[in-house]
């Protein structure tokens, strides 16, 4: 299913050191430097650079993140991008790369943008990829 996201959305986020391998440590690590997690809306970015896949563990800003606690500040750019969800997520975290391979063969892959995971809720998360 094709979706738009017609504005960029501003995050704050950390890298993950060992690519989508560490993420949920970074998840971790940056739910620690939150204030709260009320409200917040969770975001993993993946980019292949080289030969090498960078993973962002990313919440999107709110006012009170005036300091940006100290995290790296990223962009999630407008843009049209193929879009799947998947339910019960956590019980299925091994779909998830299966999933994108999917979504990136049947589609011709934007390289400059990055690959989203949007937690929406504990139960449901949102692969999407971007499109040219």
């Amino acid at each position: 299913m094709r979706y738009l996201i017609d504005t960029d959305v501003k995050l704050i986020g950390l890298k993950s050191p060992d690519g989508p391998v560490s993420a949920g440590k970074t998840f971790d690590n940056l739910e620690r430097k939150l204030l709260s997690l009320k409200g917040r809306k969770f975001y993993g970015l993946s980019k292949l650079e080289g030969d090498n896949l960078t993973y962002f563990a990313c919440v999107k800003v709110q006012e009170e993140d005036a300091s940006k606690l100290g995290l790296q500040e990223i962009v999630l750019p407008k843009g049209e991008y193929e879009r799947e969800v998947i339910v019960d997520w956590e019980e299925h975290i091994d779909q998830i790369s299966e999933q994108f391979e999917k979504m990136e063969s049947k589609n011709i892959v934007d390289p400059q943008r990055f690959f989203v995971e949007y937690y929406r809720s504990r139960k449901e998360l949102i692969l999407m990829v971007p499109i040219k």
